[in-house]
């Protein structure tokens, strides 16, 4: 219950933010802080390079949703309703019972038939570049 409030929380601020309702901060009283940094939270992303990473920023209309770890796998939620409106407390809490019951007696990367789009990569201790290696087919 806790994880699913924080996470209703989190789509009460973004709604706030996609509407320009959200005040901002004030500093000493005085000096307004552009509130523009707010949407990275929401919608930027690190994507791993063999030299560099990358930060991609999406569209505020494409970042709906959030990725859930559990044990191991990735879970794409989806946080708003076609109609843009953000799922209940009930919902959230709902779906993530779901991700934690087909968790509970999964055996494989298939474990969460019924649930969002499939797992995506699963996490690795390795260093940036070994993880990278281990992902990326080499150049011909």
């Amino acid at each position: 219950a806790r994880a699913a409030s924080m996470i209703y929380q989190f789509t009460k601020v973004k709604q706030a933010l996609d509407r320009e309702t959200l005040p901002p901060h004030v500093l000493r009283d005085i000096v307004p802080i552009c509130m523009d940094q707010y949407h990275h939270v929401f919608s930027l992303t690190r994507i791993p390079g063999r030299d560099t990473d990358t930060l991609r920023k999406w569209d505020q209309a494409e970042s709906r949703h959030i990725a859930v770890l559990y044990r191991g796998v990735w879970y794409r939620v989806h946080m708003f309703s076609a109609e843009g409106k953000p799922l209940s407390l009930y919902q959230i809490q709902s779906i993530l019972q779901g991700i934690v019951d087909a968790g509970a007696h999964a055996t494989g990367p298939e474990r969460s038939p019924g649930l969002h789009p499939p797992p995506a990569k699963r996490v690795t201790s390795l260093p940036d570049l070994d993880d990278l290696q281990t992902r990326t087919p080499p150049a011909p």
